[in-house]
């Protein structure tokens, strides 16, 4: 089997594994899927054909909580849409009409007014805002550049104290400024910090922190920035201390002005007088998060879960939680209840004694997966994974049986049907991988 040159990818990102044919022989049956919760049937001419199995499940990179009504939850996938939810997740529909493709990278309701929701797509997707709680959408991009690739955070803040006042990210695309609700979008700074969160002071719009990635710019090394200007200027925070690493995470405490808790590197800090001084209080954390009504802190290590009720300066053991499958997607919201909150990866998990334990609220499907119809054999079907770990799989009577014909890929390419017959999968131009090319149907390749 080739083995593919690595790639350009996210930091932090293992490289991929080469790509390989899965183990099927010419004529082996293909795996039967378990039928449907929802009864298959025709309806409106359609049929459906199968689950998700074993399709490579839809990742959840985005989670909120209507402020006015925290029952009702939405969900922003990758590729895949936002799901919401009126009943705390115990169902889920499809809420995405008007919204444009791509990964959702953040939803933020607007504080005062839950019928406004705000949505950031990365790929060059934009800002979508909702007037009806998420039920609808409607671009709100003007005056944002679009053209930057490898956009992968698409991350937004609300000011509290001015919610009419938001920030936007992509990451390498700088950081942006709206004074009117999303209408209307300016940019603040670009290059550096290529942030990956950002957090708005409550008591002051113009003042904002935000961890910066590694992004191999010595002028631009990982840590904590801050921002007095609306995001038009940066200054470090304690290089000395607060570097090294490829990910930082930042919680700002809402009970005390100036208090906040960062993670990576080394370890985590604490500085309560607003990043002019800090101190260690934690070793490193895979994650870090915080819950804006309680204070709480919660870190991932590996697969144990930490929990601070005292600001970080004291930490107990919590129940173990698995590893984050999608680490540069931290999706997660908070109840008002103390020890209520939900996380989001390939399913929604929801704990009610600040991680002891979990509920699993569903999986909200499949990846993406582009489908291809064999111009040879019209029952004879391809899906393309778009998500990592990438894989072709086919289905040899029309979609009913499916079975994994080539997996280790660098996903993002197009199955291509040769006039001859052949198969041919380019992968993505900028990965420098090889073509892969398949004679026998996509048996070997």
């Amino acid at each position: 089997s080739p083995t593919p040159l690595a790639s350009p990818q996210p930091a932090g990102e293992s490289s991929p594994a080469p790509a390989t044919a899965a183990p099927v022989e010419p004529g082996a049956p293909a795996a039967t899927l378990p039928s449907s919760a929802t009864p298959a049937g025709s309806s409106d001419g359609w049929q459906r054909l199968s689950d998700f199995y074993p399709f490579t499940l839809l990742a959840i990179t985005a989670l909120a909580l209507d402020p006015q009504d925290p029952a009702v939850i939405l969900a922003g996938t990758y590729g895949g849409g936002i799901f919401r939810s009126p009943d705390g997740g115990q169902t889920w529909a499809l809420s995405s009409a008007g919204l444009g493709s791509g990964a959702v990278g953040s939803l933020v309701f607007d504080p005062l007014d839950s019928q406004r929701v705000y949505a950031g797509l990365v790929e060059q997707g934009g800002v979508y805002r909702s007037n009806d709680g998420g039920r609808s959408w409607a671009l709100a991009s003007d005056g944002l550049a679009l053209g930057m690739n490898w956009n992968y955070t698409a991350l937004l803040a609300i000011a509290p104290s001015e919610p009419e006042l938001l920030y936007f990210s992509a990451t390498n695309s700088g950081v942006y400024r709206s004074l009117d609700g999303g209408a209307h979008w300016d940019l603040r700074s670009l290059d550096c910090p290529q942030v990956t969160g950002l957090l708005v002071d409550p008591l002051n719009a113009d003042h904002l922190y935000a961890p910066n990635r590694l992004n191999g710019r010595p002028d631009c090394p990982p840590g904590i920035y801050e921002s007095q200007d609306g995001a038009q200027t940066w200054q470090q925070l304690a290089p000395e201390l607060l570097s090294g690493g490829d990910t930082w995470w930042l919680v700002l405490d809402p009970r005390q002005a100036g208090r906040l808790v960062a993670s990576g590197g080394g370890g985590t800090y604490l500085t309560t007088d607003a990043g002019a001084s800090w101190q260690q209080i934690f070793a490193a954390c895979d994650w870090l998060i915080g819950d804006p009504f309680s204070g709480d802190l919660y870190c991932q290590q590996d697969t144990q879960l930490w929990v601070s009720t005292a600001g970080g300066q004291s930490w107990e053991r919590s129940g173990a939680i698995a590893p984050r499958r999608w680490p540069w997607f931290s999706p997660f919201a908070f109840r008002t209840s103390p020890g209520r909150f939900y996380l989001g990866d390939q399913a929604v998990l929801a704990s009610q004694d600040r991680g002891q334990s979990w509920q699993n609220l569903g999986r909200l499907g499949a990846a993406r997966a582009p489908l291809g119809i064999d111009p040879a054999d019209t029952t004879r079907l391809f899906l393309v994974t778009q998500d990592k770990p990438g894989r072709i799989l086919r289905s040899p009577d029309g979609g009913k049986r499916w079975q994994v014909v080539l997996e280790n890929i660098e996903p993002g390419g197009r199955l291509v049907f040769d006039p001859s017959g052949a198969l041919i999968y380019p992968n993505p131009a900028s990965g420098g991988s090889p073509l892969l090319r398949s004679t026998d149907g996509g048996t070997t390749w």
